[in-house]
């Protein structure tokens, strides 16, 4: 899996455009691939992938040029500090299956996939570390606010992920719930995660009816401490 650190997929589009944002994705991927040995910055090769194209244009590869440049590689050479150390413990990290990049790239036209990648590297960056960063639950309008794009493109973007089969989202229903989302690899624990919560839900509840019944004393917000 590649890894990109958070600090460039939370940019702002001011700071990284999303075809910044994309060029860095492809880079990460193949430093990943190379075995995080030294490598060779192909231009060409990186608008084959970026523009989903096997003979990129001039403008193509002018392109990625422009954003090596805005990520700090003015002329292809290798900036180290874009990779991530694991060993740095600042260096607050997302990981992207090779593969799950590569569906994302292949999307509609490059406007479109630039930006779904974008969306979908975000929604990657929300997942919680109490979960091994392999599901998230953050609200449509959490995301949709730090994302800083509106919900309805949002959820446009998250039904095009999910028919790709590059992320899950497991829907809940119920006041104050949010999704559980997860890669679509990972999508057993984003159902087991949900399954849990209900159950202990569910469970709360009965308790709160029993005690209700017994004592005659309604129990307030008993679900909570669940």
């Amino acid at each position: 899996m590649a890894k990109l650190k958070d600090s460039i997929l939370k940019s702002t589009q001011e700071k990284y455009s999303n075809v910044d944002v994309a060029t860095y994705a492809v880079l990460c991927a193949i430093y990943e691939k190379s075995e995080y040995r030294p490598l060779h910055v192909d231009v060409t090769e990186m608008a084959r992938i970026l523009f989903h194209t096997n003979s990129p244009t001039s403008s193509n590869k002018n392109i990625v040029r422009k954003s090596l440049a805005k990520l700090g590689m003015p002329n292809e050479v290798i900036n180290y500090d874009l990779f991530v150390d694991i060993n740095n413990r600042s260096d607050y990290y997302t990981e992207v299956y090779v593969e799950d990049l590569s569906k994302v790239l292949s999307e509609g036209s490059s406007k479109f996939r630039f930006a779904l990648l974008r969306t979908y590297l975000g929604i990657l960056s929300t997942f919680n570390s109490k979960h091994a960063k392999k599901i998230g639950y953050m609200s449509i309008a959490g995301m949709s606010q730090i994302f800083n794009i509106s919900s309805v493109t949002l959820n446009k973007h998250i039904k095009c992920l999910q028919n790709s089969k590059v992320l899950y989202c497991r829907r809940r229903h119920g006041f104050n719930t949010s999704n559980v989302y997860s890669r679509w690899a990972d999508r057993k624990l984003a159902d087991e995660y949900v399954e849990t919560h209900e159950s202990k839900s569910k469970h709360a509840d009965m308790y709160e009816e029993e005690y209700e019944e017994k004592t005659g004393t309604a129990v307030d917000g008993m679900s909570d401490l669940f």
